[in-house]
């Protein structure tokens, strides 16, 4: 279950007004393995904007930020990030403001045991608010936290917490505080974070630590309308049940490629779910990720989650029943009616009656679904899943999703789009007003303007850029700029330092909107990792300029390529650059 290991160092305050600097902790070893969850909050600037908030340690730590919300004049930046040990090392962790480091920062380390080793971070919520803190999210999983942090800065008081909530820590006069709530009920179940005062302008970020899923066993009978699930867990459980009546049943197994153990039966009409062994009496639809037994089925599912840490959604097929197809065709659909294939899966080859893979460019905020079609014309559809914004702005690279990263917007992002259209104005003697003749109007350009903290991250983004080819640039929906995402080619851009001695830089990007590009793109998997050289396996969609960095004579690529297939499937791309 969930722990605070008692490694969790104490939180560290830089007021302003002193000197500034970054804020670090003070030396600790957290186990193997562990969650670090880091609170922090950073002034803002009195022009109103953020200072770049930024996290380093001395362990070389992976970080991902969880969320962000505030930098404005009237609020105060709230950041929480997180990362996960892989050695038991003696470590610091340094919170410092990229672009002026005067600036008051809190942060507050958590280490946790006990979380979900795959998947530790569950919901994520964000905001501002100009009275007392009041949020609330679904509970993922039985067992999970909610932690969050508090940003006020007009107030010298810590906050009082509302009911069920604990402040783990705070710091005054600038009013900072890491607030958590353990009181969570079951799956579906409302858990919060409030405060009863001071009441002022705040920032804050919540997010919520997932445990380990427990294996459990179970049986249970519903008659009528309703919904029954046994023996929910990972990764073996068992579990039996009946249905009968018109209603919904679910019965867990093993996860993927795991078969766990089950049994479920419906009589009647109703909808069987089922990961184990599945029997079918009366009328009904199964689908089904263990062995079958009983009736045939013809058909398979369709699996569709979304993933906001690698920015997608990933995608499982599995096709059941003694006619497997060898190969699918995935598509992805949306209320508009659009349809869209997805790269890497038109079509997408079989394996034991199995693909998996991800889509990486599934919008955010916009609910989508999925379908899988056999070549004979047999289709089965997902359920409806959405790709929330919490998964921040990204690049995307659709012919290579492993150079694809999550960036940061500069302040003055994207403001100004500019339309042109082809136009002729024509004056005629003896005519007052002129003739004007005008074409479609082209696609918008503007300028993105994007911010990085490291040496590292600005060359994966270098990477990314120097490809040449087309990006999916993503913001999400529920932003000012959602509506700005779309497909755009990058040129000429500037890269500009901010601060002196300072890694942090602003990248200046003059883009123009374009067409979704053809072409396929390597299947991203979900062990597939993010930024310049994350992924594995071949790519498709590479460029001659690829083909002329790898080999130096066309003789050396005959000899390397056997056909047109295999270079086109596997070109090397060209080394990241290593230079500041």
């Amino acid at each position: 279950m969930l722990a605070v290991d008692s490694s969790t160092p104490p939180p560290v305050l830089v007021p302003e007004f002193t000197g500034g600097g970054p804020a670090t902790t003070a030396p600790f070893t957290a186990p193997t393995g562990a969650l670090l969850l880091v609170a922090a909050q950073v002034g803002s600037t009195y022009a109103g904007g953020s200072v770049g908030p930024w996290i380093t340690d001395t362990g070389g730590l992976s970080w991902q930020l969880a969320g962000r919300a505030g930098g404005t004049s009237a609020y105060d930046e709230a950041v929480l990030w997180w990362a996960v040990t892989t050695t038991a090392i003696p470590r610091t962790v340094t919170v410092v403001g990229a672009s002026d480091n005067s600036y008051a920062k809190y942060a507050q380390v958590i280490v946790f045991t006990g979380q979900d080793p795959g998947s530790p971070i569950g919901t994520v919520a964000q905001g501002t608010a100009t009275g007392l803190l009041s949020v609330q999210v679904p509970c993922s999983r039985t067992g999970s936290w909610l932690w969050g942090i508090y940003a006020d800065w007009s107030n010298g008081a810590a906050p009082t917490p509302g009911s069920g909530v604990t402040r783990y820590s705070a710091a005054t006069p600038l009013t900072a505080a890491t607030l958590y709530c353990t009181a969570a009920g079951a799956e579906g179940q409302p858990m919060m974070l409030s405060t009863t005062a001071p009441s002022g302008p705040l920032s804050w970020v919540a997010v919520e630590i997932l445990p380990v899923a427990a294996s459990g066993t179970g049986t249970g009978t519903v008659s009528g309308l309703g919904t029954l699930a046994v023996g929910e867990g990972h990764p073996h459980t068992s579990g039996a049940a009946a249905l009968r009546g018109t209603a919904a049943l679910s019965v867990l197994g093993g996860s993927a490629g795991q078969p766990g153990e089950g049994s479920g039966q419906i009589s009647g009409n109703g909808v069987l779910t089922a990961a184990g062994v599945c029997h079918l009496v009366g009328s009904g639809q199964i689908h089904e990720r263990g062995s079958l037994t009983g009736r045939p089925l013809l058909g398979g599912v369709i699996y569709a989650v979304p993933n906001v840490q690698a920015g997608r959604i990933d995608l499982q097929v599995a096709w059941t029943g003694p006619n497997q197809p060898a190969t699918v065709t995935v598509t992805r659909s949306d209320p508009t009616g659009t349809v869209i294939p997805v790269r890497s899966a038109a079509p997408a080859t079989l394996t034991s009656g199995q693909w998996v893979g991800a889509d990486v460019e599934a919008p955010a905020d916009r609910p989508v679904w999925y379908t899988a079609t056999e070549p004979a014309g047999s289709a089965v559809i997902s359920q409806p899943v959405t790709l929330p914004g919490s998964t921040g702005y990204w690049l995307i690279s659709p012919g290579r999703p492993s150079l694809s990263m999550r960036i940061t917007p500069a302040e003055d992002h994207a403001t100004t789009k500019n339309r042109t259209l082809p136009q002729g104005v024509f004056q005629v003697l003896g005519r007052e007003d002129p003739i004007v003749v005008s074409g479609r109007r082209w696609a918008p350009t503007t300028t993105l303007k994007i911010l990085t903290f490291t040496d590292e991250e600005r060359r994966a983004l270098e990477a990314l850029l120097d490809d040449g080819q087309t990006l999916y640039y993503r913001a999400p929906a529920a932003d000012a700029a959602g509506d700005d995402s779309g497909y755009i080619a990058v040129g000429a851009y500037d890269s500009s330092r901010i601060g002196y001695g300072l890694p942090a830089r602003v990248h200046t990007l003059p883009v123009t909107y374009t067409g979704r590009p053809s072409g396929l793109g390597r299947a991203a998997s979900p062990g597939d990792g993010i930024g310049a050289g994350g992924g594995t396996g071949t790519t498709y969609g590479g460029t001659w300029a690829d083909v002329l960095a790898t080999y130096q004579t066309w003789a050396d690529v005959t000899l390397a390529k056997t056909s047109w297939t295999a270079l086109e499937t596997a070109i090397a791309p060209a080394a990241a650059p290593g230079s500041p």
